[in-house]
């Protein structure tokens, strides 16, 4: 008599193969999520980076004498929203230097170092992000 050798997976042989499947869609959704997160925060501090040397290029567009003046509008800190709706807020400051590369007041000032920080919330996490490009104006 012959018996039938032919049989099909056993319930245990087919729980372990969903859960292995399983475990790898699990994997790669994982690394799909954290490709998405890494992509928007390049593209949220690209903007910023753009945004701060907007405002860097502003500020050169002005004469020496403008940029002395302590009611400057070009001061006060402003804030921009990204493409993903993340606020971007842009924080220009100046420090005069004397001649001799000596920290003065806006009076006595030959030269002007301007710095503009931008910060916005990292789509990677809750904590902010503050980057800061600067640029001397005689």
């Amino acid at each position: 008599m012959k018996t039938n050798t032919k049989r099909g997976m056993t319930l245990v042989e087919v729980l372990i193969a969903m859960a292995i499947t399983a475990g790898l869609c699990l994997g790669l959704y994982e690394v799909g999520w954290k490709a998405r997160r890494y992509a928007e925060y390049s593209r949220v501090a690209t903007e910023a980076r753009a945004l701060a040397k907007e405002k860097l290029e502003e500020i050169i567009s002005y004469d020496f004498e403008s940029l002395s003046q302590p009611s400057c509008l070009l001061w006060n800190a402003d804030t921009n929203t990204s493409s993903l709706g993340i606020p971007i807020q842009r924080r220009p400051q100046v420090v005069w230097h004397a001649a001799d590369k000596a920290v003065v007041g806006v009076s006595s000032g030959v030269y002007a170092e301007v710095h503009v920080a931008v910060s916005f919330l990292s789509p990677l996490g809750t904590q902010m992000t503050t980057n800061t490009f600067s640029i001397l104006i005689q």
